[in-house]
Parts: structure tokens; sequence; C-alpha cells
């Protein structure tokens, strides 16, 4: 009997061979995240970077990304603070995505409209620009979005 995880694998491995996505503007490097949402650099801007959509994913899973990004990828402290720079829209450097903006080093106003939202406003969205969280809590409930059940997942 053929391991469903192998075959899964398997195909998991030939589709991302297959990757047709156009280069990245400017030089952007490109990192997958631990749920497989692409990440890229913007290389126009220090310390920013891009999440882009994924078929079933939500607020959550952009936060995952970015923070894996910034831990894994970067290989920046866990601690270090994501700032959200912009929602859901069309990408700066991949023609034809959409991706949404985040920082690690937002510049004076980011900070300003940061420090408007309230200290009760616990949400991870993706409309509040300025929002912030630390990596490591972005990070801790990260799921993989191709293989969400227990059973396919390790």
């Amino acid at each position: 009997m053929i391991n469903l995880r192998a075959l899964l694998l398997l195909a998991v491995s030939t589709l991302a061979a297959c990757e047709t996505s156009p280069e990245p503007k400017n030089g952007a490097a490109r990192y997958s995240a631990i749920n497989q949402m692409s990440v890229w650099r913007d290389p126009a801007v220090a310390g920013q970077f891009e999440v882009f959509t994924l078929a079933g994913a939500g607020p959550i899973d952009f936060w995952c990304a970015a923070g894996d990004y910034v831990t894994r990828g970067r290989g920046m402290a866990a601690n270090t603070r994501i700032y959200l720079v912009a929602a859901v829209g069309p990408s700066t450097v991949k023609s034809g995505s959409q991706s949404a903006v985040f920082t690690v080093s937002p510049d004076d106003a980011l900070q300003q409209a940061a420090s408007s939202i309230p200290n009760s406003d616990y949400s991870l969205s993706l409309t509040r620009l300025g929002g912030n969280w630390r990596a490591a809590h972005v990070t801790q409930n990260c799921k993989s979005l191709l293989f969400p059940f227990s059973i396919l997942a390790d």
C-alpha cells in the first residue's frame, strides 16, 4: 500500500517545481514561510517585505508568515516587532499579485499610527495600518495551509 504522506509530499514537490510566478522585481528575495505562504523582501525599502495571498489564508496566516520570515528567514530575534504597512492590495514587487506589506523598520508616521491603536485591541487585523506584534506572538499559532489535518502534518 502506498504511504499517503509520501504520495502527498511527492505531489507537493512536483507542483512546487512547476511554479511559474514571475521573477522578483529589483532583486527582491523570496522566502517560503512555514505555512506555505510566499514572502518577498522589498529591496527598495529597508526592513519591508510582502506576504502574498494564498487561497484559504486569513489574517492569522499572513501574520504567521511575517513572523516566520522575520525569525527563520532573516534570523532576527523572536521579540522583533512587526508592523503592518499596507492592507492586502496590488504588490509592488510581484506584478499581477496581491499582498500585505509589513516592516520591521517603521517610519515616524507608522509609529504614530501604531501608538493610536488602543491597548485593548488584540486583533490580528490586516486593515489597521500600524498594527504590530512581536514575531514570537504571531508565530505561535502557525499551521500548514497545505496539510491542515494533524494526520497529514507532523
